[in-house]
C-alpha cells in the first residue's frame, strides 16, 4: 500500500497502524464482485491485510485516509462483518431475489461508522466536504425521474429501504447544509415513504453516542429492521479484535499528524 501513498503524514499513519496490527497492508486487485460495491477498501484474507483497489485508479489522500480510518476503528474495537455468500452475486438467484441487498448491508454499516470517520478527517486535515458537495449536487436519484434506475438497483421488496439508506448516508454526510436541505425537500416530495425511514435511521445513528461494541451491533440491527433487511445477511468477522481495546488509539495518530 505504501506505493500508492504520496502524502508523508499518511505514510506515518500507515506505519503506526502496521506496527499495531503487526502486519503490512499489501496491495491486491479487487474482484469484479467487490468492485460493484466499493471503490477500494482494506480487508483481511488468509492471515494477510490487503488494500483492495482498482489497479489503474489513482486515489486521493482523503480516500486513503478514509480507508485507513476503517482500520483504526477496528483497532479500537468497532466490529467488522462479512456478507454471507448466499446473499451475494455468487448465488444464481441474486438478481431475482436479493438484488441490492449486499449494497444495503454495506451502507447500513457505513451509516453508523462514517460520521466518526468524517469527524476525524476534519480534525486531521482530510475533510471529505468537497467530495460530498459534488456527490449531493450531482445526485438526481431523488428528483422523481429515476424510477427505472432505482428498480434496476433493488428488487421490489427492498426498494424503499435501499432508497432510505442511500438518502440517510447523504443526509449524515459532511456536505453543505444548503445542499442537504435541497435534497431533503426532494425526497420528502418524491419519496415520502423512504424519507420516514431516513428520520429513524438518523436518530439511531445519533443515539449511538459513545462507542461500545455491543451498542454498535444493537444499532445495526435497528437499521436492518427499519429497512426490511434480513438480520442474517452479515456474519461477524471471526478475526475481530478481542478486548481490551485501545479505545483512544486515534490519539496516537495525532502525534504523527
Amino acid at each position: 500500500m505504501r506505493r500508492l501513498i504520496k502524502d508523508e503524514k499518511l505514510l506515518a499513519v500507515l506505519g503506526v497502524i502496521e506496527e499495531e496490527i503487526k502486519h503490512d497492508i499489501v496491495e491486491a486487485e479487487m474482484s469484479e464482485e467487490m468492485a460493484a460495491l466499493y471503490t477500494c477498501g482494506v480487508s483481511r484474507h488468509e492471515g494477510q491485510w490487503l488494500f483492495l483497489h482498482e489497479t489503474n485508479r489513482v486515489y486521493s489522500d482523503t480516500t486513503l485516509f478514509h480507508e485507513l480510518m476503517h482500520v483504526i476503528l477496528w483497532i479500537e474495537g468497532w466490529p467488522n462483518y462479512y456478507i454471507r455468500q448466499y446473499y451475494t452475486r455468487k448465488n444464481p438467484e441474486y438478481h431475482e431475489k436479493w438484488r441490492g441487498l449486499d449494497k444495503m448491508a454495506e451502507l447500513a454499516v457505513n451509516i453508523l461508522q462514517h460520521p466518526t470517520i468524517w469527524q476525524r478527517g476534519n480534525q486531521y486535515g482530510y475533510s471529505e466536504m468537497d467530495e460530498w458537495n459534488r456527490q449531493v449536487s450531482d445526485d438526481e436519484m431523488f428528483s422523481g425521474h429515476h424510477t427505472t434506475e432505482w428498480e434496476d438497483r433493488f428488487v421490489e421488496e427492498y426498494l424503499i429501504g435501499g432508497q432510505a439508506l442511500h438518502l440517510a448516508h447523504a443526509m449524515l454526510s459532511p456536505a453543505a447544509l444548503k445542499l442537504k436541505s435541497d435534497l431533503k425537500r426532494q425526497a420528502q416530495s418524491h419519496l415520502p415513504k423512504a424519507f420516514q425511514i431516513v428520520e429513524h435511521i438518523c436518530c439511531v445513528q445519533e443515539q449511538l453516542g459513545k462507542f461500545f461494541p455491543e451498542s454498535f451491533d444493537d444499532a445495526r440491527k435497528k437499521v436492518f429492521e427499519a429497512t426490511n433487511m434480513p438480520q442474517d445477511i452479515l456474519m461477524p468477522d471471526p478475526f475481530d479484535r478481542p478486548p481490551p481495546y485501545p479505545l483512544f488509539f486515534s490519539e496516537r495518530i495525532l502525534s504523527v499528524l
